[in-house]
């Protein structure tokens, strides 16, 4: 009986030791999951930063590749005179 029971004890503390290391590692991953959750909202401040950017040059360029004022006329190309028959020897 004092087997069962001592080995009882020991598997007891076994247990006991792990879940505390365990506390330790989890402590640890969510210390590295809040770290990446502050980068990943820095990241989307400069997504949203240069998205406005990004928007801004569009426009830019629309506006300057725009024309300016009333559009250019097309060059006038003159008609070509109609020809005539050839004349016969009548």
């Amino acid at each position: 009986m004092r087997k069962v029971t001592t080995a009882f004890s020991v598997v007891a503390l076994l247990f006991l030791f792990a879940g505390f290391s365990g506390c330790k590692k989890t402590s640890e991953l969510q210390a590295q999951i809040d770290q990446q959750q502050q980068k990943i909202t820095q990241l989307e401040g400069q997504v949203q930063t240069l998205t406005v950017a990004r928007d801004s040059l569009q426009n830019l360029v629309q506006e300057l590749s725009a024309p300016k004022g009333a559009p250019a006329k097309k060059p006038v190309t003159p008609k070509p005179k109609p020809h005539k028959p050839p004349k016969t020897g009548r």
